[in-house]
């Protein structure tokens, strides 16, 4: 009796043994898509119209704690190193503006005014020393798919080749049209064909070039970018942007989700005469529905970040 007794307790202690290691040694859990977009909306919030960068920077430590390979990305480093910059922390601001290079930002070098303005000329310098290392890191990173960077050069090259003067001077207007419609139309042909073999992500500038008898690729295009960015591999804004665009310019349809904004929408701080405006028609009554089911804040909040004119007819309420 006692042995059997020995023996089982013995069974009991292996089994809580293996059941402790087994906890303790599980990976990270998976990407938690809204919570993580909580997050990096509320610091883009507290960034961009509330300037309290001390607050934005826990919101982003938080996400480079809780974020995957993919997220934080190029953008928040870059703002996490503006956060360190505003707050004194030339070395933590340097250290931002580091993992931000090795997230694909190689130019730096072009953008010179821009890093000395917002990071500081320290911690310019100093990356720009680097810069050679850091790109080399970069090319090298396991993580990024050659073959798909190649095959978008290619496509920009063809791209970039039809529109370029040396070629426009040479044409009359109607063959240089023909000639950049032919060309986009190569390029979303391959670019389907390579997504469908699963060698290139959904997520590229092609999306743009979306026309025509092109635009029958648009549901199918669609649901590949959503699957893409419930994985945690793209952000929602982007996505939400060439949704509503194509809505806009190709089908003449109202926004879903009011991300194609007029008026310098990649220049925040561009001095137009009227303040930004949303393109076209919007569904006032469902777009916050739709922007929380993928990740997006309210359109409220971004109105308020990147200054914009809400639509007549929505209803809200600010926490302002």
């Amino acid at each position: 009796m006692k042995k059997t007794w020995k023996i089982a307790s013995l069974c009991i202690l292996a089994l809580g043994l293996v059941a402790f290691v087994g906890f303790r040694g599980r990976p990270k859990s998976s990407f938690n898509f809204y919570e993580f977009w909580r997050h990096a909306n509320e610091a883009e919030y507290l960034f961009d119209y509330k300037k309290d960068y001390a607050a934005a920077l826990k919101e982003f430590k938080w996400m480079e704690k809780n974020g995957n390979e993919y997220f934080p990305g190029l953008n928040e480093f870059l703002e996490e190193a503006i956060c360190y910059a505003k707050l004194g922390d030339t070395a933590m601001a340097t250290n931002c503006l580091r993992k931000a290079v090795l997230r694909g930002y190689v130019n730096i070098d072009e953008d010179a005014q821009w890093a000395k303005k917002e990071i500081g000329n320290k911690s310019y310098v100093l990356i720009k020393q680097e810069l050679p290392e850091l790109r080399r890191h970069y090319y090298a990173s396991s993580t990024l798919n050659i073959y798909a960077r190649l095959e978008e050069q290619k496509h920009g090259a063809i791209d970039q080749f039809v529109r370029s003067n040396r070629v426009l001077k040479m044409l009359k207007k109607e063959d240089a049209n023909a000639l950049m419609h032919y060309a986009d139309s190569l390029n979303i042909t391959e670019f389907i064909t390579s997504l469908k073999k699963g060698d290139v992500p959904p997520t590229s500038w092609l999306l743009y070039h979306l026309y025509d008898e092109h635009d029958k690729y648009f549901p199918f295009l669609d649901s590949c970018l959503l699957r893409h960015i419930f994985a945690g591999k793209s952000a929602p804004g982007a996505y939400a942007f060439w949704y509503d665009r194509q809505c806009v310019y190709v089908q003449n349809r109202p926004q879903k989700y009011g991300e194609y904004i007029s008026n310098g929408i990649f220049d925040l701080n561009a001095k137009t005469p009227s303040r930004p405006t949303i393109e076209g028609k919007l569904n006032v009554d469902s777009v916050d529905f739709y922007r929380a089911q993928i990740g997006l804040p309210p359109l409220w909040q971004d109105a308020l970040r990147i200054n914009f004119e809400l639509p007549a007819g929505y209803k809200y309420v600010s926490k302002e």
